[in-house]
């Protein structure tokens, strides 16, 4: 979403609601503030599984199971599809950011229908109009190129009719065999089929038919879409709006897992109560709204509040006092004179996502900064061998950062009775 929009609980999150009828209404919001920035396209369906914790972009999925990962996928693409195209991605077998221009996944027909592709091919039967095809190869193929998978399976077994994009810039490996293999658009930009397609059908090294029948594809989908829509599109203040902002609230209510919640005294730590004397908020993340990863799931809200503004708020009788945990002993000493002490502590872009294979720049515009010529190879080529030899976006360790680790013991040593993390 270009602009500000509505920062909706991560998708691993809205997983715990198990409540598929919630996250058709998490559709139906994307879509209508999707139309409102006057797009008819959400490449917002993400149903890969969660093979392990340690994936960086492991908060854009529904988690490990692909029965509940069907169910929520597909109600999230009959809620997007009110009002823009739903594109489910990426298909397939992409669970990892650590060399995923490169890595060649092995797997066998038992596990690959039976684990890896039900969820995508619910969401196909909930009308999904787009399908995004991975970086990654499947068997020694690229999945742009994978025939087996982008025709034999997606449209002649499970009958898909809408058409097959690219992922973002390193995704489309040949021009000719990706068109043959059943990739309809490259994405997102004007880049190896500009160049080669046209002098292909000129001297006949690609059949006109191969061209028109991915043509017929996206213009089939885009005008059954418009026709089906309702005329009126939504005005602009429903981004954001205060009824998204409220549905927000609510998923993210839904959501919590409370995994402890001790008895001090007579009465469990939470709800935190109105009459605390004094509570002390600690950590690098208490007074920062941490909104994820800046990959390509980056939201911008027109406002956020950060843990320690809400405190603050949900709690204006209470002496509140902060303290970032940069210096331990001026945090433990903060923590003992308080009656409660919170710590904010956690993973940020920094840690894990797709930011950190690109460092914080958009691959779109590394794409349009190369989109032609000779360059456009040879970034292509760099971004395979940094994806081989430097950290991607998975994370190395489950653990928090040690000095998040110390921060909090500092705190328990200090505050043993009312503590939270």
């Amino acid at each position: 979403m270009i602009g500000a929009s509505t920062a909706l609980p991560v998708t691993i999150a809205r997983a715990a609601t198990w409540d598929p009828s919630l996250e058709e209404r998490v559709g139906l919001a994307i879509g209508l503030e999707t139309r409102a920035r006057g797009a008819n396209y959400s490449a917002s369906v993400c149903v890969n599984l969660l093979r392990h914790p340690a994936w960086g972009r492991a908060q854009e999925c529904y988690g490990e199971d692909p029965v509940l990962t069907a169910r929520m996928g597909a109600a999230i693409t009959r809620g997007v599809r009110v009002n823009a195209m739903a594109c489910v991605k990426h298909f397939a077998l992409n669970s990892m950011e650590n060399e995923r221009f490169e890595v060649d996944v092995s797997v066998d027909e038992h596990a690959l229908h039976e684990v890896y592709l039900p969820h995508f091919r619910a969401v196909v039967e909930a009308g999904a109009d787009s399908v995004m095809s991975s970086y990654n190869r499947v068997r020694g193929e690229y999945m742009d190129v994978n025939r087996a998978l982008l025709t034999d399976v997606l449209r002649q077994e499970w009958g898909f009719s809408g058409f097959v994009t690219s992922d973002w810039v390193f995704g489309t490996h040949d021009a000719f065999l990706s068109l043959q293999a059943g990739m309809d658009v490259e994405m997102p930009l004007r880049l190896l089929r500009a160049r080669e397609l046209p002098a292909a059908l000129r001297n006949g090294d690609l059949a006109r038919a191969t061209v028109l029948q991915s043509a017929r594809r996206i213009l089939r989908t885009c005008v059954q879409h418009a026709a089906a829509r309702e005329m009126e599109a939504p005005t602009r203040a429903v981004i954001a709006s205060p009824a998204h902002r409220a549905l927000a609230h609510r998923v993210a209510a839904e959501s919590i897992v409370l995994l402890k919640n001790e008895t001090v005294g007579a009465a469990p730590l939470l709800p935190l109560a109105p009459t605390t004397g004094h509570l002390a908020v600690i950590g690098r993340l208490a007074a920062r709204a941490n909104l994820g990863d800046h990959g390509s799931s980056r939201v911008r809200p027109p406002s956020t509040v950060s843990p320690l503004q809400g405190l603050r708020e949900a709690l204006p009788g209470v002496r509140i006092t902060t303290s970032s945990g940069r210096n331990e002993r001026a945090a433990a000493a903060l923590a003992a004179a308080a009656e409660t002490a919170i710590v904010v502590v956690g993973l940020d872009q920094h840690d894990e996502g797709e930011s950190v294979v690109t460092g914080g720049v958009d691959v779109g515009v590394l794409g349009r900064a190369f989109a032609s010529g000779p360059l456009r190879r040879v970034l292509i080529g760099l971004a395979h061998l940094a994806s081989r030899f430097v950290r991607g976006g998975d994370r190395s360790s489950l653990e928090l950062r040690p000095g998040d680790e110390r921060l909090i013991q500092a705190v328990v040593a200090a505050n043993p009775g009312p503590s939270s993390c």
